[in-house]
């Protein structure tokens, strides 16, 4: 089966995507996210991402309530500082992450994120 590697030729044709269900891929860049100002929800577990874009990207995305990243290459503490331009998120996922085994990270985040 072939798998996605990038997200750009996809995120083109979806402007009015509410739900977009890119789990199970090989990709590794989600910078062009940014277009998708109707997207509810986003699920990208089991991909190759190890960082997010910054937070001018997701300030785009209003209406995103749930973030899915599970399995993934995520490690550093300051993974998920772009999202706090997602002020209607209410679930985000980070599970089998490294990002996850740094000492008191849940509680830092949950801290910075306090929509969640």
């Amino acid at each position: 089966a072939r798998r996605l590697t990038c997200a750009a030729g996809v995120v083109g044709m979806l402007a009015n995507v509410r739900v977009l269900l890119l789990h199970t891929n090989h990709i590794s860049r989600i910078d062009n996210i940014g277009s998708l100002v109707n997207l509810e929800v986003l699920s990208l577990s089991t991909n190759k991402i190890d960082m997010l874009p910054d937070a001018r990207v997701f300030a785009n995305l209003p209406r995103l309530v749930v973030l899915e990243l599970n399995s993934n290459r995520l490690k550093h503490q300051g993974t998920v500082q772009g999202l706090q331009g997602c002020v209607r998120l209410r679930y985000l996922s980070l599970y089998w992450n490294a990002v996850t085994k740094i000492q008191n990270y849940r509680c830092r985040k949950a801290q910075q994120l306090q929509q969640i």
